[in-house]
Order: C-alpha cells, then structure tokens, then sequence
C-alpha cells in the first residue's frame, strides 16, 4: 500500500453523526439542569492552588458591569499600572459574556467551561475523523474525556479549559480551509487561540507541520518545492500578526511574568522596587539550566510525595501520551503531520515550563494541558488501526461523549475549589474583623486562599498582597487606602517591624486564626493591622 493511500490518513469528510451530536446535546443539558436547580444556587468559594479563580472572576465581572477590562487586584510590583491584569482577554470575555447573560452565580460561573469541555470533546472527535478516519474518532473522544486535567478544571473558573476549546477550534478551521489558502489561513486561525493565552501562538507548530508534510491524495494540491516557502510565509505572518496583538495587549495592561523567576528562583510580584538585571547570553543559559535543573527535582519530589494528586498525575498522563505520539511522528516522520506537531507542540512546551517557569502544585500540568488533545489524537490513530476495534466504533463514540459529560460533575466536589466549609469559616472570620470593602484588603502572598474567596465573594473590593519591603509599602499610601493587613504570625519578608507600617497610621491588632492551617505553611494564626 502506498504513502498516499494509508488507512490512517483517510481523511473522513462526512458529517458528525446526529447520533453524537443528541448525545452531547442531551448531556449538556443535563449539566446545565443539576446546575441550575442544585448546585448553581450554593455559595461560591475560592481557595486551594487554583487561586487564578478570584482574578478571572472579579476582572470579568468588571468587564460585564462597566465594559472595561481591569482587575481588581493590585500587584505590588505593577502598583504604577493601574489596568495591570495579568492574563489575555478570552477567558475573562468568556466569564463576563456567562454573566451578562446569566447574572453572577455559581453556574454563571462555570458554564463557559463546561461547555468548553464538551465542545473540545466533539472537536477532539472531528478532528480524529477527518484525520484518521471515523474508526480513530471515538477512541480519541474517550482518551481526551477522562484525562483528569480536563475533569478537574471543568468544574472551576480556571481558563484551562476554554484555553484549549479555542486551539482547537483555531486548528478546526485551518484543516478545514482549502489547501491553496491554508498559508494565509494559519496565521488568522491562531489569533483565537492567543487571544486566551500567549503560548496559543505555538498552536503553529501542528500547522506548519500539515502544510509541509500532509501527503494524502485528497487533501494535497501543492508540489514539495512550494511547501517550504509557504510554510515560511505562513510563520513570518503569525510571528508579524501575533506580536501586534501582543503589542497591543500590554499598552492595554496585560502584565508580564516577571524574569526574577529565573534570576532569583521566585516571582517578584510585590516589590515594586526591583530593577530588572541585564544578563550577558551565558548568564541567561546558566540560569535556564538552574531552573530546568530545580523543576526536575521538584517533579521527582511531588512524584515521591504525593503520587495520586491530580496534579502529578495529570503531568505523567500528559507526558506519556506526547511520548506515545513523539514514538509515533519518528517512525512515521514523513507521513503523519499531526503526530509531528504534536511532538513539536509538547517539546516546546517542555522546555518552555521547564527552562522558563515553574512545576511546582498544579503548575506544571495547567502549562502542559492544551498540548494533550493532539497527543490523545495521535495515539488514538495508532490505536484505531488495530484490526481488533474494527466494528466498535460506534460504542466506544457513545461511551467517550456519554464520559464527557458524566465526568464534569465530579469536580463540583472537590473541596479545593467550590463549597468548601472550612474556606467558608475563614472568610466568615474576616468579615468579622470589620474590614471596610472601599478600602485594601492586603494579605500576605501565602495566604491567597483566605484573601481570594474573600475578594470574590466581596466584589469590587480591592486587594493586593503584603508588599515584601517597605518602600513598596509606602507606595501604597499615595495611591490607595489600606483598610487591613494580614500577615503570618513570626514575620514574612522584610518589613520591619509591622508595627510601624505606613508610619503608624496601621495599628496592631492582635492575632487571629482563619479557620484551618494555611495551606502551604501550616500556620494557623495570622497578625492582624488596621487602620
């Protein structure tokens, strides 16, 4: 059989069948019902590592109140930028779009990702079929449905989920365009992905892939001699259209993730008096292979410690199938295009995470999330042509969309996110120190849970975390009231003393417990200053 006819690459044009289209239909409206008529009238709380929530909800509630799109939280290190946000504009006009329609809620909240979550599962099974034809489709569904990355972040407010509805859309439409017009379709179709997050810009990757190596008779009208300068043509227009966006995005107050994470292992978000170093090419190189080097051991770590969190296991679940397509793209390097962009998607991001950022938590895994559907298609191809699936095609469809939809609710239970009782008695404890909601709420970066649910469920009051010296402290005072501090009992960076923050004009109050131990540290009791 020759390259051109290989059963893997039959591309499947024909129709979703209406029996998968009724079954996510029917799914989700069982979602949004359990939603709306049980969960979605229970309060909304905040805490645990995806403390990303109470920015994204508050900034987007801002944006479905006043049209503008600002945060309500105030870094110390970008005090000077008062539209400081620190994200792209997609999820929070997702969020903001689910409040003006729906009004704030719990199932306000949610539904942009659960409807995420569902339609990324069609997509994942389209795709599969047009790629690798209608056998591959099901097992691809059922591979991307029961990752537990995508289950866990379906039931919060993280962007995750939308993140990756939006690749996948964006790469939908590129195989979708004509052959001839792919070159110009690339760089358009990554403009939606960017849009909820910068590294949606290496959504490139699979797409350079299929213009420069897509062989299939139907589908392929260009000689190799011109794949090449198309390609390029097409990179040198997203690198252009892309970095306007960018561009355009920080004058309008996108922060950036500041280079200390490197230079001094931590990000500097509240000392607003840090200069950024200049660092020689070696410098930069000892630097990554530090970080990379720390981030290793840190996998290791979280791996020995606590091998079934979701966490740990979504990275190794994510990490093995782009091993499996990465096998596959090598042995297969000059016939299948999707399994070679989704090797170069995931080593990319590899090194990215690893040299440049930080694994620690759920770090690691919320990096990596959005390269894992072209991974599961890849692999889900191999699988596909085993003679053994022949003829269950259609039953392993209905349990990959029936496992979509019946594994979002569980994360509705997950007492690191929503309804959580002991989150709910450290907010209470707050209230009852009286703080005034016109005036800063500023809590120690450590205890961002307690802070977090607190700033949600007290909308539009601001908020910051404790300054790490008192120079930024001071910068405060010209710019915004400070009502309440709260740090660790000891001391926490060097403000010295507390006593004397803001030249007295904050007084020590005494102690305070909030509820249960700080998640990360332990400690229990709090130093409480107010005004």
């Amino acid at each position: 059989m020759s390259a051109t006819t290989e059963p893997h690459l039959a591309p499947d044009r024909s129709r979703v069948p209406a029996s998968s289209v009724l079954l996510v239909l029917g799914l989700a409206a069982l979602w949004l019902a359990l939603w709306l008529f049980g969960f979605g009238t229970a309060g909304l709380h905040v805490q645990g590592p995806f403390v990303d929530q109470a920015g994204y909800i508050t900034t987007a509630r801002h944006l479905a109140d006043t049209g503008e799109l600002r945060s309500g939280l105030v870094m110390p290190t970008y005090i000077e930028n008062p539209r400081w946000r620190p994200y792209m504009p997609g999820h929070y006009a997702a969020l903001a779009a689910s409040y003006r329609a729906l009004g704030f809620s719990t199932c306000a909240t949610l539904l942009p990702n659960v409807l995420a979550f569902l339609l990324s599962t069609v997509l994942v099974h389209r795709l599969a079929a047009r790629v690798y034809g209608r056998r591959a489709a099901g097992p691809a569904a059922l591979f991307f449905a029961v990752f537990p990355g995508n289950v866990l972040f379906a039931g919060t407010a993280m962007a995750e989920p939308t993140f990756t509805a939006a690749g996948l859309v964006g790469f939908t439409l590129f195989l979708a365009a004509p052959v001839r017009w792919r070159p110009l379709a690339a760089p358009l179709c990554l403009v939606l992905p960017f849009l909820f997050r910068e590294t949606g810009a290496l959504w490139v990757l699979p797409m350079l892939a299929f213009l420069l190596l897509e062989r299939s008779a139907p589908t392929s009208t260009a000689p190799a001699s011109r794949r090449l300068p198309q390609a390029l043509a097409a990179l040198v227009a997203a690198v252009l259209l892309l970095a306007g966006l960018n561009a355009w995005q920080i004058a309008d107050g996108k922060g950036v993730v500041p280079l200390s994470w490197i230079q001094r292992g931590t990000f500097a978000y509240n000392d607003a008096t840090l200069e950024a170093e200049i660092w020689t090419l070696a410098q930069w190189a000892q630097g990554i292979a530090a970080n990379f080097a720390r981030n290793l051991g840190e996998v290791g770590r979280q791996t020995l410690e606590r091998p079934f969190s979701v966490g740990v296991v979504g990275f190794w679940w994510i990490l093995g199938a782009w091993a499996g397509a990465t096998a596959l793209a090598l042995k297969r390097r000059a016939r299948d295009p999707l399994a070679v962009g989704a090797s170069l998607l995931g080593l990319a991001m590899l090194l990215a995470v690893f040299g440049l950022y930080d694994v620690k938590a759920q770090k690691g895994m919320r990096s990596l999330v959005f390269v894992y559907p072209l991974c599961a298609l890849a692999v889900s191809g191999a699988f596909a042509r085993q003679p053994a699936f022949a003829g269950k095609r259609r039953l392993v469809t209905g349990v990959a969309v029936a496992s979509a939809g019946f594994l979002a609710l569980f994360p509705a239970a997950n007492e690191l996110t929503f309804l959580d009782e002991a989150t709910d008695r450290a907010t209470r404890t707050i209230e009852e120190l009286g703080h005034d909601d016109a005036t800063m709420l500023m809590v120690d970066i450590r205890l961002t849970p307690f802070l977090l649910d607190y700033a949600v469920r007290h909308y539009p009051v601001p908020w910051s975390f404790a300054p790490e010296n008192d120079a930024t402290l001071k910068l405060f005072e010209g710019r915004y009231r400070v009502g309440t501090l709260l740090l660790h009992d000891g001391a926490f960076g060097p403000i010295t003393p507390p006593r004397t923050a803001f030249d007295g004009r904050l007084r020590f109050e005494g102690k305070v417990e909030l509820g249960h131990p700080d998640y990360l540290t332990g400690v229990r009791d709090f130093l409480v200053y107010r005004r």
